[in-house]
């Protein structure tokens, strides 16, 4: 009985996968949002060129956060409960600012 105790998930965890899971929610709406706001601002003849930007842009903003959750790992030490209020701070940021 002792051992389940140890095992038993921390409540800040849970609230952090809480938040990440929310922050990743918006963050998907707010990409399928992102496609029809450039096609109704920019002119056909450069429609293709600016969602391929804006696809590169994506792409290189998930490489790079996915380089500083390793980095975040690293910090942490090992323990997820650090780690998972960490990565929903950060998420919570980049999210804010965008």
């Amino acid at each position: 009985m002792n051992e389940f105790k140890k095992n038993k998930p921390c409540p800040i965890f849970i609230v952090m996968v809480t938040i990440m899971f929310i922050a990743d929610s918006i963050d998907t709406y707010n990409s399928g949002l992102e496609a029809p706001i450039i096609k109704h601002t920019v002119t056909d003849d450069r429609l293709e060129e600016a969602l391929s930007f804006s696809q590169a842009l994506s792409h290189t903003a998930n490489l790079v956060s996915q380089a500083s959750g390793v980095a975040l790992l690293l910090v942490a030490a090992g323990n997820f409960a650090i780690f998972s209020f960490l990565n929903a701070l950060a998420d919570y940021g980049g999210w804010a600012v965008c």
